[in-house]
């Protein structure tokens, strides 16, 4: 998930709760992509208050976002954009489980006390956890413990956008949104085995060439984010056969100098590519310091977070030629799938944010849906949406983004697309060609302690 990796920058802040209705309207219905609940399913059912967060008329869910962090404010806006939206358009085509859909919203502002309380208002006030960005949650037995309507401790449903600290990953009433880590459960510390994917090295190997050699950044912000990238980077030089010049820490406040000596490296070496972990404004930090010693002819790869309209505005001419990837389709390719044309038309922001946001709430809503077939509008519970998001072992939200198992935190990305920033800041597809496609390969172990293994 080195998407989310990339973003924790800084812990800090307090915060409190607010509740919005996304109470749809009349709408237009013309950006559908999933079909709504079917209205046989509501004819004659008298619809009862079946769990908490389940009234006659309405179920809640709750998403907990960083967005009030004096260090980032509205760093997590997209989410927020992205679930009310998703909330607007089910209620404009029927409900889900013949109900409307409310959303309760949390700033958990990058704090761990904060990403609790979060927690512990949704088990009070909702039904499920949906699409939450908290980059600070420590634990999640606040979730893991929650009681439903009959005070049995079934657990809060928790299908979260972002889960960066493996406590969270692993526990049993938390799913998946995008891929694995390739770090198995329950989390483990030291040297151990780690699952990689091989599609990055593969794409890279099509971008800079067989064996190239480059410098690594690594976003710094805590163990956690350090651990969670290594292994892909050790998989890139011990698997894949990059060779690396230099590797180092990345973070937010990082001024330019001091990205001076890997870029003295990587000029020495006649490095060929360059490769980052971390957020966009510490990467355009370490570009300003190549041009200024003059560090020509390197292709610059980020993760995906630089896939975003905000970077080649803010790199200007520096971003040109800049490759990120991602393990869903781009957004320029919106006409290539129907669910992607949903997610452009209705959601404002499109960004790491709002994307995995996005797919959480349909994933949330396969669950809902799946009981309302086999069981009714009146058989939505919290334990019951456990067992569905159990049943769903692969989830691609209609080729959105590539297929994951929201079961299986250990299954790391399998599939990627590379896009490029063009000289006049639109992003164009690089690998593979086709559009509407992903290059997808295979796995390997590698055997690394990720923490102390970290050079930089």
């Amino acid at each position: 998930m080195t998407a989310v990796i990339a973003t924790a920058l800084l812990l800090a802040g307090c915060g409190g709760a607010e509740r919005t209705t996304a109470d749809g309207g009349l709408g237009n219905g013309e950006a559908g992509g999933k079909e709504p609940t079917s209205s046989s399913a509501c004819e004659g059912v008298s619809l009862e208050a079946t769990e908490i967060g389940v009234t006659e008329d309405t179920i809640t869910v709750t998403i907990g976002a960083d967005t009030g962090s004096q260090a980032i404010p509205g760093m997590a806006n997209g989410s927020l954009e992205a679930i009310e939206a998703w909330a607007d358009l089910v209620n404009e085509e029927g409900g889900l489980a013949c109900r409307q859909i409310e959303v309760r919203t949390y700033d958990t502002k990058i704090d761990p006390t904060e990403s609790r309380s979060a927690m512990l208002d949704a088990c009070q006030n909702s039904v499920a956890m949906v699409g939450s960005f908290m980059l600070a949650v420590a634990d999640a037995t606040a979730v893991a413990d929650c009681v439903d309507k009959n005070g049995a401790k079934t657990g809060l449903p928790d299908i979260p956008a972002a889960i960066l600290n493996p406590l969270h990953g692993c526990n049993e009433t938390t799913f998946r949104s995008g891929p694995g880590s390739g770090d198995a459960c329950p989390p483990k510390q030291g040297k151990r085995d780690i699952v990689q994917g091989l599609a990055l090295g593969e794409a890279l190997e099509e971008i800079v060439g067989e064996g190239a050699s480059g410098g690594y950044m690594v976003a710094n912000t805590s163990p956690v984010t350090i651990g969670s990238v290594i292994p892909a980077w050790r998989t890139l030089q011990t698997v894949q056969g990059f060779t690396s010049d230099g590797e180092i820490g990345s973070k937010g406040t990082d001024t330019q100098s001091h990205y001076t000596p890997l870029i003295q490296d990587m000029k020495e070496a006649g490095s060929t590519f360059g490769i980052t972990s971390a957020t966009f404004p510490s990467f355009i930090v370490a570009l300003k310091e190549a041009a200024a010693q003059g560090l020509e002819d390197v292709r610059w790869v980020c993760q995906t977070t630089c896939y975003d309209p905000a970077f080649p505005k803010a790199a200007g001419p520096a971003a040109t030629g800049v490759v990120a990837m991602l393990t869903s389709l781009p957004y320029e390719e919106a006409s290539e799938n129907e669910e992607l044309q949903t997610f452009v038309d209705r959601v404002k922001t499109h960004n790491t944010f709002s994307q995995p946001t996005w797919v959480a709430a349909r994933l949330f809503q396969k669950a809902v849906e799946e009981i309302v077939a086999s069981e009714g509008p009146n058989a939505v519970t919290r334990e019951a949406i456990l067992t569905a998001m159990k049943g769903i072992t692969e989830f691609d939200n209609d080729g959105m983004v590539a297929p994951f198992n929201p079961n299986d935190a250990a299954m790391p990305p399998k599939c990627v697309v590379a896009v490029e920033v063009q000289e006049d800041g639109t992003w164009q597809r690089v690998f593979p060609e086709d559009a509407g496609t992903f290059h997808c390969s295979g796995t390997e172990t590698v055997t690394v302690d990720p923490v102390a293994d970290f050079k930089g």
